[in-house]
């Protein structure tokens, strides 16, 4: 039903007949469904149907050859169009550092202004740029209107994605598009984005307690050794230290209203403290990332019960702020805390991390904010079916796959920030200078110009690894902000020398590497991406559901007595149960069933 909807709507679209305004450029969150997907055979079976022979892909004449077309236009560049995915781009031909970077590889950029009406109207018309960032939903149009290229038979002559594919990881992407996004063909209608993780190295994210180590020590860094203690020495953290600079009270720990969407989510970082994942609570189960396995929320000691409760003895000993309901997650990134909870789990340069003894993390760059590891399942790059500049898009496509290249394209000319001799790159004593005065201004290049991100998605993520080494032989990944130079300049702080006398360990990740204390995979990754969407009457049954507990816990927090705390607990179990929570998290874990297999066939055909 869904794909004859779609074509017919193409069929309107390529017409002229119709202005489509429910296909809006912003994200829509499509994940590949049960109702909406094809089996893994018949992935398979189509995939096999739409490539054909290796023959006869040799025997269409397609070809592209990167080196002649940047030894011939790195002077004379070709101009490309090029939509993007959101209104973060400055619309005309790049200029600056970066356009001159972009004519070295042949190219010159022409970015479209960007708005809802005009993705609508791209659509409608069919008048496509060359290049165009899309959602999910919009390929799907794209591809049955027959207004993108299928990019198939020329992977094997893009030598920057074949390189992502054997060094970083690119290939599960690649399946999954083919798997999830072709319209059921097997086909590559478009290139995926932001495909890798984050670099963790060195920082426990929310994952992990994290104390105002400066108020910390000023009450003698007593030892921490559970979280009942954690909220003993934040009461003799605000005693000794009641106010900041401004004559405002601090609190052990703020909670927010601001972040309640499909669940309570001043949970999250409890949760994760404790190897756990919020992903499925809005189906009333909690993820144990290093057990592997998944539970219902309502269940007596859950650890979201658990959470609970600790946030309720915060509140019974006055180190939650009180005022926590009604404060949003801006105001309470303003509020200065002892130690980072709810949504805002501490990120601020005062405040570092502080391992309990006992306690274990699950800490994946590739899982940190999604599964990384198939990219953004919902912003793709594809290129015009009719492109009068095919060399160039192909050309274009290959550079936004190359580390090497997204590392110039933002850290500027070589020989300003950074030097690379034989191979070797390292940081130049401007640079270095610079972060040793860390006073937080822009970063200008010789020439007068402010360095700045281009800000929007290449193909591979922020900590793909470049083919330059670092001045030890260490591998980097493709931005400076990671590189081993860089940290030990941005880390020579008063504040983390203090950090590491305390602790006696170099670095965090001396921490945990000495201790065993991070797992860093688990039976449950990369399945977000092969979960179906409910239908609409389960949403409704989702959304009262999630009415009940959001109500609830902030209520038992709230609560007078420990009495009152389980009682509320109770009702809610209640409410929960007769709104039919059951059936909910039953049809969930037979959905995580069939999406482990489904993950598990893309991963293994992506190998």
């Amino acid at each position: 039903m869904k794909n004859r909807y779609w074509k017919r709507l193409a069929a309107l679209a390529l017409s002229g007949a119709l202005v489509i305004g429910t296909l809006a450029g912003c994200g829509s969150g499509t994940t590949a469904s049960s109702e909406a997907q094809p089996s893994q055979a018949d992935n398979k079976e189509t995939a096999a149907q739409a490539a054909g022979s290796e023959e006869a892909a040799e025997d269409s004449g397609v070809s592209f050859d990167l080196a002649a077309f940047e030894s011939e236009h790195s002077g004379n560049p070709v101009s490309i169009s090029m939509y993007p995915f959101n209104a973060n781009l400055t619309s005309g031909t790049v200029s600056g550092y970066l356009g001159d970077f972009f004519k070295t590889k042949g190219l010159a950029i022409d970015v479209w202004a960007y708005s809802d009406e005009k993705t609508n109207a791209i659509l409608a018309s069919g008048d496509l740029p060359d290049i165009m960032h899309v959602n999910a939903e919009n390929l799907s149009l794209m591809i049955d209107a027959g207004m993108v290229l299928k990019l198939d038979d020329y992977l094997d002559d893009l030598p920057h994605v074949q390189a992502a594919i054997e060094n970083n990881g690119l290939a599960p992407a690649l399946e999954f598009i083919r798997n999830y996004r072709s319209n059921d063909t097997g086909s590559l209608y478009a290139m995926p984005t932001n495909v890798g993780g984050t670099d963790s190295t060195d920082n426990g994210d929310r994952n992990v307690v994290k104390l105002n180590w400066k108020i910390y020590e000023e009450i003698g860094a007593p030892e921490i050794n559970s979280y009942d203690e954690l909220i003993k020495v934040a009461k003799q953290m605000m005693e000794a230290h009641p106010t900041d600079e401004s004559g405002n009270k601090i609190y052990g720990t703020i909670l927010n209203a601001g972040s309640d969407t499909e669940y309570w989510g001043n949970i999250i970082t409890w949760l994760r403290w404790h190897g756990y994942t919020e992903n499925q609570l809005p189906f009333l189960l909690e993820t144990n990332m290093i057990d592997g396995e998944y539970s219902s929320i309502l269940e007596d000691n859950s650890m979201y019960y658990q959470g609970l409760k600790f946030y309720f003895d915060c509140m019974q000993a006055g180190v939650l702020d009180p005022d926590s309901i009604n404060t949003d997650r801006s105001t309470a990134g303003k509020k200065t805390r002892m130690f980072g909870s709810g949504t805002q789990p501490g990120w601020r340069n005062e405040y570092f991390e502080y391992w309990i003894p006992g306690t274990k993390y699950y800490l994946n760059g590739d899982t940190l904010y999604g599964d990384a590891i198939f990219g953004n399942t919902d912003q793709y790059i594809v290129v015009n079916a009719n492109t009068k500049n095919l060399d160039a898009c192909l050309a274009f496509i290959d550079m936004m796959a190359d580390p090497d290249a997204q590392m110039m394209g933002n850290a500027g000319p070589e020989g300003d920030m950074y030097e690379i001799n034989d191979g070797v790159l390292t940081l130049t004593e401007k640079a270095k200078e610079y972060y040793k005065a860390s006073t937080g201004d822009h970063y200008f290049y010789d020439n007068g110009e402010q360095a700045y991100l281009w800000n929007t998605y290449w193909i591979l993520a922020q900590s793909a690894i470049m083919t330059y080494k670092g001045p030890d032989g260490e591998a980097l990944g493709n931005v400076h902000t990671s590189w081993p130079e860089e940290k030990a300049i941005t880390s020579d702080s008063e504040a983390y020398h203090v950090w590491r006398e305390t602790t006696g360990y170099d670095s965090w990740q001396d921490l945990v590497d000495t201790n065993k204390c991070v797992v860093s995979s688990s039976e449950l990754d990369f399945i977000n991406s092969f979960l179906s969407t409910p239908e609409d009457s389960m949403k409704l049954t989702m959304s009262s559901i999630n009415d009940k507990v959001v109500d609830a816990s902030w209520k038992m927090i709230y609560a007078d007595n420990e009495e009152t705390f389980n009682s509320i607990w109770q009702q809610m179990v209640t409410d929960c149960k007769d709104l039919g929570a059951d059936d909910l998290m039953a049809w969930r874990l037979a959905d995580i069933e069939k999406a482990k297999q489904e993950r598990d066939a893309v991963l293994n055909a992506g190998e």
